[in-house]
């Protein structure tokens, strides 16, 4: 049972090789190939062979799903002082299924708080910019590989 579950696995490699091979080389050959694809979320791939010359199916793979890992960056100071540079604080990267992030101050209240990573702290705390100081950040983020990731760390906010 072993040897046959090897063995499936390895031919899901090799299939996976072979996918990124020819990608590689219809990048490589084509002179119209500039567009650049970012994906976002699980994607899924089938390999199918051909004979030289005849345009009959000859083989084709299994459908092989693969759910990329998820990536976080979370900088580490910003500047809302409204001069078009660093003004908000947020969070970027890719694969991320689910979120949530908490931002509080020295005294522990929430200054900040939202479920969308696409969304960004501008540093006002009830209608005003709060002061220079370092906040603390709770990042909770799960990717669709069911990868979860629990963040915390600081942030400066400085004008």
């Amino acid at each position: 049972m072993k040897k046959t579950i090897n063995k499936y696995i390895a031919l899901f490699m090799v299939n996976i090789f072979i996918f990124i091979a020819l990608v590689v080389m219809m990048i490589v050959f084509s002179s119209k190939a500039k567009a650049q694809v970012v994906y976002d979320g699980p994607r899924q791939y089938r390999v199918t062979a051909y004979k030289a010359g005849d345009n009959k199916i000859n083989s084709r793979s299994n459908v092989a799903k693969v759910a990329p890992p998820i990536t976080l960056y979370v900088p580490n100071v910003f500047t809302p002082n409204n001069d078009g540079l660093n003004d908000r604080f947020g969070v970027s990267g890719q694969n991320i299924k689910e979120f949530e992030i908490t931002i509080l101050n020295k005294w522990g209240e929430i200054v900040y708080h939202s479920y969308d990573v696409h969304e960004t702290w501008d540093g006002n705390f009830h209608g005003r910019v709060v002061a220079n100081s370092v906040y603390i950040y709770q990042i909770t983020a799960k990717g669709y590989d069911g990868e979860e990731i629990n963040k915390t760390g600081n942030v400066t906010l400085t004008m």
